[in-house]
């Protein structure tokens, strides 16, 4: 169904409301205050009456930079899981199949091509004054692609683009096009409608997976303003962008009477002159919305009373990372609001000790009765060995002036202010301790901490595996088998061949809904790995590892979990390592390790001095504490022998 214009008017009081809202909560959080104490403006005023810069320490871009290497150092690895029910059927191959969507997840994490990195870090970045957003998906095409390629600029209306990128020619008017972008009238030929397949061609051949930063300024949502995404009615941003790119975008359409706006008049006007000026390029501003009731995605222009896009999805690409969610509101509050205040006080103490340093100089009172003045000058030379005479029975001639000392008072402030500031909390860091009364106490505080940071790169990694879980998505909808096989075929390989044709039928498998059929439920998902984000995070596995293979090396408890897996999944379960292929390592281990020693045992005494590999008859055996034979010795007349390890 084709939006008319009304439907557009409509639209355009919808974004209105939401910019409005989005206005009010960026006021009310103190958005914009949170971005600048982050780069650095926190002074009204930064010079006194006298010129000098005012004191300003700025703690919380270090909170900042401190907070993101123990949220997301590495590269994530992804880990795609089944689901039990899948997973655990005998013959099931849908393990083999999810190995092959985790090894593409991982590359795709890895592909410079996708700015997977770059985007999520910036993303995380200023989620700790605002939200963070990045947008998933698969396109060749601009509208969709931030690292598509581009149109040549083009400045003006005479300049006329001829070849390659950087190639103009300045003076002719552009030939006409259709809406195909062909020829038309005495330039129509075959040669054009060739070249525009061709363009065609190369288009599918450049198609990319992307993930693009999203500035949470841009960010829109629906005026129901509801915690939960999927609550609201739409959800969308706009961004700005040249006017001759999307012109020439093949995606968009109505774009006969589309001119450069951004919604503001000033703006537009001063734009103008400063593209004329300078060679940049107009803009327009376009809103893109993913209407969550129809499941429509919808593009249009500020000032354009037409739909620029109209199509169908399946998911929304917009993964959104809010670290402290409002429950009454979408947008949630930045973590470095708390933080204002005391690094205000921070401030404001730091600067009292400077207006002190530099007022407390020396200053003295003299007799002038008891000193002439040419004498005094004298000592204000600051030579040493200087000698001035004084009147006979004069006494204190020369006395201090006494000044009023508060840096006790001020350093008193200043260290409040600092504990104030490591108090309020924050994102990731390095959070202290309080100090405590007994050693009970310090070990809860300490385990509330690592709970809490635990806690929040879980949050990172749960967005990120959102994102991941995203492109792997549109991977499996869209991207053919070349590039699969291509993705996961080294290209020396010796079995190159062999592998391929695995893929192949691995591929028609996974298009054939085994794993993608949502109807059919969710029978795969993706995890990132927390330990894979920060070393803070690895050492912890590591020593919790450490300490489990301690436990469970000790033969008692070998034995006991070897003939209990429900009680060796537990007892990892309660150590964190919950990952069930891990599980399976670990217990796998420990079995053939159990079945060795059992073996070595029983070698050891059948080989003893004086005992033959069978007992004499009528000899008999050695009980064993359960009144049973020993390990190792012959059964009776009639027994079988046991298996190893039974």
């Amino acid at each position: 169904m084709a939006v008319n214009e009304d439907y557009v008017k409509v639209w355009r009081k919808r974004i209105d409301t939401a910019k409005k809202a989005k206005e009010e909560y960026e006021k009310v959080n103190r958005v914009n205050e949170c971005y600048s104490y982050w780069r650095g403006d926190q002074l009204v005023e930064p010079f006194d009456e006298f010129g000098n810069r005012r004191a300003q320490i700025n703690k919380i871009h270090p909170e900042v930079k401190n907070n993101l290497p123990g949220l997301y150092f590495y590269r994530p690895f992804a880990r795609l899981t089944t689901a039990p029910e899948v997973g655990n059927d005998p013959g099931s191959e849908v393990d083999a199949q999810t190995s092959l969507l985790q090894d593409t997840a991982n590359h795709l994490i890895r592909d410079p091509e996708t700015r997977f990195k770059e985007a999520t870090h910036l993303a995380l970045k200023e989620a700790h004054w605002a939200f963070g957003l990045v947008e998933a998906g698969y396109s060749a095409e601009f509208k969709d692609a931030p690292n598509a390629e581009r149109p040549p600029l083009k400045e003006n209306k005479d300049t006329k683009i001829t070849g390659g990128k950087d190639s103009t020619q300045v003076g002719k008017a552009e030939p006409a096009v259709d809406e195909l972008g062909l020829s038309v009238g005495e330039d129509s030929d075959y040669e054009s409608m060739l070249a525009e397949v061709q363009k065609l061609q190369g288009q599918l051949k450049s198609e990319k997976f992307f993930v693009k930063f999203i500035p949470a300024k841009q960010a829109l949502i629906s005026s129901t303003d509801k915690a939960i995404l999927e609550e609201n009615d739409w959800v969308g941003y706009y961004e700005d962008v040249p006017l001759e790119d999307v012109k020439r975008s093949k995606g968009y359409k109505n774009l006969k009477d589309l001119k450069a706006s951004t919604g503001d008049e000033k703006r537009d006007a001063s734009n103008e002159e400063y593209c004329e000026r300078t060679g940049t390029p107009k803009s327009v501003r376009l809103f893109k919305i993913w209407d969550l009731r129809t499941k429509v995605r919808y593009v249009f222009a500020e000032g354009h009373n037409k739909c620029l896009l109209q199509e169908a999805y399946k998911r929304c690409p917009l993964k959104f990372l809010r670290f402290d969610v409002d429950p009454y509101h979408f947008f949630p509050r930045p973590p470095l609001l708390s933080k204002l205040g005391p690094q205000d006080d921070y401030n404001q103490s730091r600067e009292y000790i400077r207006k002190e340093r530099n007022s407390r100089v020396s200053r003295y009172t003299y007799d002038d009765d008891a000193i002439e003045v040419g004498q005094m000058q004298k000592l204000e030379t600051g030579e040493m060995g200087i000698y001035i005479p004084r009147k006979a029975g004069t006494t204190n001639v020369i006395e201090p002036v006494n000044q009023p000392s508060f840096s006790g008072e001020a350093v008193q402030s200043l260290t409040l202010s600092d504990k104030e500031f490591a108090d309020v909390g924050g994102v990731g860091g390095d959070a202290k301790v309080a100090a405590t009364k007994t050693a009970t106490q310090a070990k809860i505080a300490e385990t509330k901490l690592q709970a809490q940071d635990s806690f929040e790169r879980t949050q990172v990694a749960e967005w990120l595996g959102e994102v991941v879980r995203e492109l792997l998505s549109l991977a499996i909808e869209r991207m053919n088998l070349d590039r699969w096989i291509a993705i996961n075929v080294p290209a020396d390989s010796l079995y190159q061949q062999q592998l391929a044709m695995d893929i192949g039928q691995k591929f028609e498998k996974i298009n054939a809904n085994i794993l993608s059929d949502e109807a059919a439920g969710v029978r795969w998902d993706v995890v990132i790995d927390v330990e894979s984000l920060s070393p803070v995070s690895e050492e912890e596995k590591f020593q919790k590892l450490l300490a489990g293979l301690q436990t469970i090396s000790a033969p008692p408890l070998a034995r006991l979990f070897s003939v209990s897996p429900p009680l060796l999944k537990m007892f990892l379960d309660g150590l964190g390592i919950k990952s069930a292929k891990d599980q399976e390592i670990i217990s796998g281990s420990m079995q053939q390790v159990v079945q060795m020693e059992m073996q070595l045992a029983a070698q050891s005494q059948n080989s003893a001095t004086g005992v033959s590999g069978q007992a004499a008859p009528g000899q008999p055996t050695s009980p064993s504490p359960g009144g049973g034979p020993q390990p190792g010795s012959p059964p009776g007349p009639g027994a079988s022998m046991p298996k190893a390890g039974g």
